[in-house]
């Protein structure tokens, strides 16, 4: 599990004792990193506000930039319900935190809640946020130009409020007959291109007091670090003298290690996540959620399976032999391919040799009679002699023998 040391920080202070620093809408306020805001909104309560960049964002000669990628499931925002008055947006997340969730379902950083400058607390406004910056341009406007600055143009501007998973929301910033008007809120598809003005929080710090901080860890320091092994709730009692004691807590979640496993099989090697397995067995890889920050622990169960040879067959016949439903009436070294059970192929080849019986005609004539293969033949005609040859195949000779009787007869002679 990866666990992230969190700085808790809790500062509190009772109004009656402190004296704050203050801000009016049109003061320019220059950052800890130097960048450079004017004040737009002062929240009621007199703790803070937003304020907003001196200029449009711009990233490599680029001053528009889309809401999101095509095709990619948009975080659940609150959308805004009517795209004409200020109340229909009174119930939006605050911009800071859509734009922190818009960046973690975008990985694309061109688009428009990745180029502000969130690292530095500048974030994409809301559609609330992003219409009270418009109803304060006749005051601030003249402040963002003498702090060197652009004035908005008479352009659509994203706000972080998204309206549905295809389109978000703009503030239309267009004058009406040299007038301020417009400032209605449009929307558009994620895809199109619009202007960004960055906006940010500042706090009215108290600039005097005398506090006192007790955790419930027992440290006394006004910001702690804690590095929790399980879901634990930190408070603090902040005092400022007496009478005048806060108690405030963070819970902080940890969440649990996900653990996964699957099989599969495969042949002579499996490439897992980058990593080459030749071998069967169970291997395990730790990868981290991109949302959460938590180590998911995932086993592979790996079956390896290797291609087989043989074994050979060897076969010697005088006969046609049949091998796999191929006849073969002559000798060959033939080869026949299975498919495992894994998948893996297996090759087994046969050895065959066909041998051919011997085969001989001759003919012959004799006087009386004639002796072939032992046996004595006294008359004509045709007669086969059956064997097996030397390869033990199955042969035969065949004799046409014609056979002349002897000539017998008297001889008469006269002689004196």
């Amino acid at each position: 599990m990866k666990r992230r040391a969190l700085y808790i920080v809790l500062l509190l202070f009772c109004a009656l004792q402190v004296k704050a620093q203050t801000y009016h809408v049109g003061d320019i306020i220059t950052n800890t990193d130097g960048s450079k805001g004017v004040v737009f909104y002062i929240k009621p309560d007199q703790t803070g506000g937003w304020m907003v960049a001196l200029q449009d964002v711009t990233k490599n000669d680029v001053s528009k930039f889309s809401w999101a990628q095509t095709n990619v499931t948009m975080p659940p925002v609150s959308p805004v319900e009517n795209n004409y008055y200020l109340i229909q947006t009174q119930n939006t997340m605050p911009g800071y935190d859509q734009t922190q969730m818009i960046r973690i379902y975008q990985s694309d950083h061109n688009v428009a809640a990745w180029v502000v400058d969130f690292d530095h607390g500048w974030y994409l406004p809301s559609a609330r946020e992003l219409q009270f910056l418009f109803s304060s341009l006749p005051l601030i406007e003249p402040a963002i130009i003498n702090a060197g600055g652009l004035p908005l143009s008479d352009d659509y501007y994203w706000s972080s409020t998204k309206k549905d998973n295809s389109n978000a929301w703009t503030v239309g910033f267009k004058e009406t007959d040299g007038n301020w008007g417009g400032g209605g809120f449009y929307y558009y598809e994620i895809t199109t291109n619009h202007r960004v003005r960055a906006i940010r929080n500042f706090t009215m710090e108290p600039s005097s007091g005398d506090f006192s901080y007790l955790w419930n860890t027992g440290e006394t320091t006004q910001n702690i670090i804690v590095n929790p092994i399980e879901t634990t709730t930190y408070s603090v009692t902040v005092s400022t003298g007496p009478g005048c004691d806060t108690t405030e807590s963070v819970t902080i979640t940890v969440l649990p290690k996900i653990y996964y496993e699957f099989s599969d099989v495969a042949c002579d090697e499996y490439t897992w996540n980058g990593i080459t397995y030749e071998d069967s067995g169970d291997y395990e890889q730790t990868f981290t959620s991109e949302v959460t920050g938590c180590d998911s622990i995932v086993t592979l169960h790996l079956t390896i399976g290797h291609e087989v040879i043989g074994p050979d067959t060897t076969v010697v016949t005088c006969e046609p032999f049949e091998w796999y439903g191929t006849i073969y009436d002559y000798s060959a070294t033939p080869m026949h391919y299975f498919t495992s059970y894994l998948g893996c192929d297996s090759i087994v080849t046969l050895n065959l040799t066909v041998n051919q019986g011997t085969y001989s005609s001759e003919s012959q004539t004799a006087c009386e009679y004639y002796i072939w293969h032992g046996q004595t033949y006294t008359s004509s005609g045709n007669y086969v002699y059956t064997y097996e040859n030397a390869d033990g195949c199955p042969s035969a000779d065949t004799l046409h023998l014609t056979v002349n009787p002897l000539l017998e007869g008297d001889d008469y002679a006269t002689v004196c």
